[in-house]
C-alpha cells in the first residue's frame, strides 16, 4: 500500500512525457542485415540525430568540426554519436565537456542491445526464414 502513491506518481509521469514528447529519442530500428545478422539503424532525420544536431548547436560545436573531416555529414554525426573522452579526435569535445550525454547514451544503447538480443536459435530461425522469403 505504500508503494501504491509512488507507482501513481510514476504512472502520472509517463502520461505527461507522452502527452508533451511527441518524438522519442533512442528510438533504434533493428531489422535482419542478411550476412550481419541484426542491425541497428539511425536515420539522419531521425529524432535521435536531429536531438544530437540540437545539443551539438546548443553547446556550439560545429556538425563537422576542423582537422580530420569525414567524408560526409551523417558520418559526423556518427563519430560524434559514438565519441567517447579517450578519444584522440575533434569529435571528442562533446564527450569532454558533457559527460552527461556519453552516459545517457550508454545507457539507452545498452538497454537497446540488451532488449533487443535474440536466443541464438531464435535469432538463426528468423534468418533462415527471411531468407526462405527471398527466394
Amino acid at each position: 500500500p505504500c508503494l501504491c502513491e509512488a507507482r501513481a506518481a510514476a504512472l502520472a509521469y509517463f502520461a505527461v512525457v507522452r502527452s508533451h514528447c511527441k518524438e522519442a529519442i533512442f528510438d533504434m530500428p533493428i531489422h535482419i542485415g542478411g550476412e550481419m545478422g541484426l542491425v541497428i539503424e539511425l536515420e539522419k532525420y531521425g529524432p535521435t540525430c536531429i536531438f544530437l544536431l540540437a545539443l551539438l548547436d546548443r553547446c556550439g560545436f560545429p556538425v563537422i568540426p576542423d582537422g580530420n573531416r569525414p567524408r560526409t555529414e551523417m558520418d559526423s554525426i556518427m563519430m560524434w554519436f559514438g565519441s567517447h573522452p579517450e578519444q584522440e579526435t575533434a569529435h571528442v569535445q562533446l564527450a569532454k565537456e558533457r559527460p552527461e550525454w556519453v552516459l545517457m547514451r550508454n545507457t539507452a544503447t545498452m538497454f537497446k542491445f540488451l532488449y533487443s538480443m535474440l536466443p541464438s536459435v531464435k535469432e538463426n530461425m528468423t534468418v533462415r526464414k527471411e531468407r526462405a522469403e527471398v527466394r
